[in-house]
């Protein structure tokens, strides 16, 4: 795994938005897809695609590594908060896999697992994926050691949580099919997390999660998600 360390969370989130700009605009011959995540880290990097919204291969999709079991509407939805991006980028419904949280949390799980699953047979490939770090080592929506085991065979699980909203999350063996991964990390209070991704990944279950991963990059800025971003 290579870290990236930016002096400034605005330059991580600019070389985040030309790589995203390039995968969408990729030719890959096949079904194409990026994943992008939740959480507040990437929300800048969301606004900058809102308000110059980059050209798009007309065989690309988007999918989510996770969302919380909550309305649209509520300010934890990890789609509800990248909708006005997903808008501006003049998306097709079609070409957006999301999970359905008006459905009950095991059958949104299902029906995301499905529609992933059709994806794949055909022949889609997922070029990129963002993904964010939590500072308790958590990835995606895997907390522990159980959601992975969860979710073999599997790409979308449910995940129910005793403290907050239960989730929905892509698997391990989902993460494994994407080309290229960068994970990102914002802020002192994730130094911590970062040194142990590197020194000990194997200790973390976002270490393990990403194992099978051919390519992984952690990106990481000291600077607050809290600062205001120029622009």
């Amino acid at each position: 795994m290579k870290l990236v360390e930016f002096q400034s969370r605005e330059e991580m989130e600019c070389r985040a938005v030309s790589l995203i700009e390039e995968h969408f605009a990729m030719r890959c011959g096949a079904p194409h897809a990026v994943m992008l995540t939740g959480g507040q880290t990437p929300l800048g990097v969301y606004r900058r695609l809102e308000q110059q919204p980059p050209k798009l291969d007309d065989s690309l999709r988007l999918l989510m590594t996770d969302e919380r079991h909550v309305p649209l509407a509520s300010p934890d939805s990890n789609f509800g908060r990248m909708r006005a991006m997903v808008d501006a980028l003049g998306l097709a419904e079609s070409r957006v896999m999301r999970v359905r949280p008006e459905l009950p949390l095991a059958a949104a799980a299902d029906r995301y697992h499905d529609e992933l699953a059709a994806f794949f047979q055909e022949g889609g490939m997922i070029t990129l994926g963002l993904a964010g770090l939590g500072a308790d080592g958590h990835i995606a929506s895997l907390f522990d050691t159980g959601d992975l085991e969860r979710g073999q065979g599997r790409w979308a699980i449910p995940v129910p949580r005793r403290a907050g909203p239960d989730r929905v999350s892509v698997t391990q063996d989902l993460l494994s099919r994407v080309e290229e991964l960068v994970v990102l990390a914002a802020g002192p209070e994730k130094a911590a997390v970062v040194d142990a991704m590197i020194r000990d990944p194997e200790k973390l279950v976002a270490g393990l999660a990403v194992d099978g991963v051919h390519r992984v990059e952690l990106w990481w800025s000291a600077t607050s998600v809290n600062q205001p971003v120029s622009g």
